[in-house]
């Protein structure tokens, strides 16, 4: 058997005010007044679906803010290119590939280039002193402006080898 219950003891019993259950759409109501227990059932079922509707509307108010901030970060990133703030990774790597093919060369080089010169020490100082003028000549030339192409160096790095 139901138990009816007034405006006021049903928004007391569900903690929320009068104003809220006369604007409040659906919940069961009869000639003699509310029907408890239909009415907390009722209510259960609406909070639910209410709390399912913000997290819906929180995901995808999430999703477009994530969207909106991707967006975001990819202007800057155009803007910082245009500006010359950035630089991408090929350029970076044709910019550090001929110092490195010319260094590989170098070194590549310098066994079979000194060897001669360090035949005749007689002691280890003047070969250290024969290999540090070696390692500065190689480091002169690498810090040299130039545009060489680094195919030659490749090949030079071979035939060194």
């Amino acid at each position: 058997m139901a138990e009816y219950l007034t405006q006021a003891e049903l928004a007391k019993r569900l903690d929320v005010s009068t104003r809220w259950i006369r604007e409040l759409r659906g919940m069961p109501r009869e000639p003699q007044g509310y029907p408890w227990p239909e009415c907390l059932h009722w209510f259960i079922e609406y909070q639910s679906d209410k709390k399912a509707r913000i997290n819906e509307e929180t995901e995808e108010g999430s999703l477009e803010l994530r969207k909106l901030e991707a967006e975001v970060r990819i202007l800057e990133v155009k803007l910082a290119k245009e500006e010359g703030s950035v630089v991408s990774l090929d350029d970076l790597e044709k910019l550090l590939s001929a110092p490195l093919y010319r260094l590989r060369a170098k070194l590549l080089a310098m066994p079979s280039k000194w060897a001669p010169a360090l035949v005749g020490c007689r002691t280890i100082a003047e070969a250290q002193a024969r290999l540090e003028a070696a390692v500065e000549e190689a480091m002169r030339s690498l810090s040299e402006e130039g545009e060489e192409d680094p195919e030659d160096y490749a090949d030079e790095a071979e035939r060194a080898a």
